[in-house]
């Protein structure tokens, strides 16, 4: 009988912890997922990469959530006071280490029954299906009452549990779980479930909108899953991206003299998927975005003229005179509920498309740009294409900046013309020229303002992610670029994120990230990364960037070293 317990769960999680070596960590993954069920090595592959549910889905579960609720469970079981495990907490290292120390430390507490025998942890009797419909609760929790309906989730779910048990569920719930197992990683554990070259897994992954799809696959039907990976219909993909460049001439140096320029909105990603009859517009996170921009679902039934198709644009507002208004313009149609909406005119939304997929029912991702440009203007109308200028000459690609910016846009996107589509994946194919210098970096704590921000969370810690170890390394703080609306909302939106509250700032989970502006970037011996950002200021909120898709630490490198000499004081 197969063991979907969460018991074997966290001991897989302890072992993998203890191993360092990438191949070792990918065979114990593999063999971990083979030994379930199809449901639950799904569920596993979710808790593995800390994610508590599926792609696209948010739970508000902090730290101090759950933190309270094993105050709660601790308190029912023993007659000490709360204030004595205190100290047990000291060398914890995240929430999922002070959880185990206080509930070890608690069996020494634990009540007796009459004839003096004290009270066990349960052990092994909770399922990896139950944790998971424990989370669905807590995400369907709203309203009033709310709080205290997860706290009471969560405390029931770490009674049936034992202190190993507990320790890897604060994990799964604050994102910390510390046992080097990465998206990376995990691929290449499904390529030796699978039997598969990893490339294989790897391409097939960029179609997928789910790791969790490609577990079921490995295990359900084996190598031959991997042998016809491609876009299909009403099943999102992570689009693509792009790096920076520092000007035309640099892009073009960087894509061979001559590529694709085509304006860079400042607007919200959007992939459109349409059959006769029915379309959807989903968000770069794949949320579902349709009901949120109606005239936008319907300009796409009048204006794609292909009968199936999946494309790939932006979403941007415009005012009266048809000009483009920042992002934070058409942030509301986006975030809030379909039926809080008022009128679509409010705010007025336009479409414009600059790639595609799929036309007619054949995918095009695998042609080259020049190609599939070719194919978007066959299926659609040239007023929603994306206006662009192919060129060698530096001159005109300058002239062409110049007009993006007059027209209100942030600037240009240069692209290979022989680049194919890779969803998912960032790379010098398709490169972004910015007037203003920009990075997307998470908040990883904040501090309480003062004066006129004086109880709210406004100076915020920011951090850039470092791709080798997945951890998200500090570059500076700043309490400018909010409104005092948006302080409000982002103080909220942080405290259902706590971890921790030091004296010196509250600690958060690293989900919230910003786009902001800077004046430099300096050389820092004050934090980790070796790097601070000057004069640094929120541009806006990246509701539609995940903490793993922030700027890298070696992005920041890139910046500091393409300033030139003398910026640290150094050669």
């Amino acid at each position: 009988m197969k063991d979907d317990s969460f018991l074997a769960f966290a001991e897989t999680c302890e072992a993998l912890s203890r191993e360092s070596g990438r191949k070792k960590l990918a065979a114990l993954v593999a063999a971990y997922l083979g030994s379930l069920e199809v449901g639950d090595a799904r569920t596993a592959s979710l808790f593995l990469l800390g994610t508590p549910l599926e792609s696209g889905s948010r739970i508000d579960l902090g730290g101090a959530l759950l933190w309270q609720a094993v105050q709660e469970v601790v308190e029912d079981a023993s007659p000490a006071p709360w204030a004595d495990y205190s100290e047990v907490t000291k060398d914890a290292v995240d929430v999922g280490e002070a959880v185990y120390a206080v509930l070890e430390a608690g069996k020494t507490h634990r009540k007796t029954d009459r004839k003096g025998h004290r009270e066990e942890h349960p052990s092994g009797h909770v399922s990896l299906g139950e944790v998971r419909a424990t989370f669905e609760r807590i995400r369907a929790a709203t309203g009033a009452g709310s709080v205290g309906t997860k706290r009471r989730l969560l405390a029931g779910l770490i009674r049936g549990m034992s202190p190993l048990e507990a320790k890897w569920l604060a994990k799964i719930a604050t994102g910390e779980m510390r046992h080097g197992v990465s998206e990376g990683l995990l691929l290449d554990a499904i390529a030796l479930l699978a039997g598969v070259e990893r490339a294989k897994v790897e391409t097939a992954s960029m179609f997928e909108s789910s790791l969790e799809n490609l577990v079921e696959g490995a295990l359900s039907a084996g190598g031959a899953y991997f042998d016809t990976a491609g876009p299909v219909l009403f099943r999102p993909l992570r689009p693509m991206l792009a790096e920076v460049a520092g000007s035309v001439e640099d892009a073009l140096e960087e894509l061979g003299g001559r590529c694709l320029f085509e304006y860079k909105l400042d607007g919200a990603r959007v992939q459109i998927h349409k059959e006769p009859g029915r379309v959807r517009i989903f968000s770069r996170a794949l949320r579902d975005l349709t009901e949120n921009l109606p005239e936008i679902a319907l300009e796409c039934s009048r204006k794609i003229e292909a009968s199936t198709a999946i494309l790939d644009g932006e979403v941007i507002a415009v005012g009266g005179d048809g000009a483009p208004l920042p992002f934070q313009d058409l942030s509301t149609r986006l975030t809030s509920k379909p039926s809080s909406l008022g009128l679509p005119s409010e705010i007025a939304a336009s479409l414009r498309l600059f790639d595609v997929l799929l036309a007619e029912g054949a995918a095009v991702t695998d042609r080259p740009l020049e190609e599939r440009r070719a194919v978007l203007r066959s299926v659609t109308d040239a007023d929603v294409v994306v206006e662009s200028l192919t060129t060698g000459s530096a001159a005109e690609a300058q002239a062409f900046y110049e007009k993006a910016l007059a027209a209100g846009h942030e600037g240009l996107m240069a692209k290979d013309l022989s680049s194919t589509y890779r969803p998912g994946t960032r790379g010098k194919h398709w490169l972004k020229i910015k007037k203003k210098a920009t990075l997307d970096v998470v908040i990883v704590a904040a501090e309480y303002g003062y004066g006129r921000r004086h109880g709210w969370l406004s100076n915020y810690h920011l951090a850039v992610r470092d791709e080798k170890t997945g951890k998200f390394l500090p570059v500076g703080k700043t309490f400018k670029g909010l409104t005092d609306i948006e302080f409000e909302e982002m103080t909220g939106r942080l405290l259902a994120l706590k971890v921790s509250e030091q004296d010196w700032a509250v600690v958060v989970r690293p989900e919230t990230v910003v786009e902001v502006s800077f004046g430099d970037v300096q050389r820092s011996s004050r934090y980790e990364s070796g790097y601070a950002l000057r004069f640094a200021r929120i541009e806006r909120l990246r509701e539609d960037k995940k903490p793993d898709e922030a700027d890298t630490l070696e992005r920041l490198k890139q910046i500091f070293l393409a300033q030139g000499p003398r910026k640290d004081g150094r050669p």
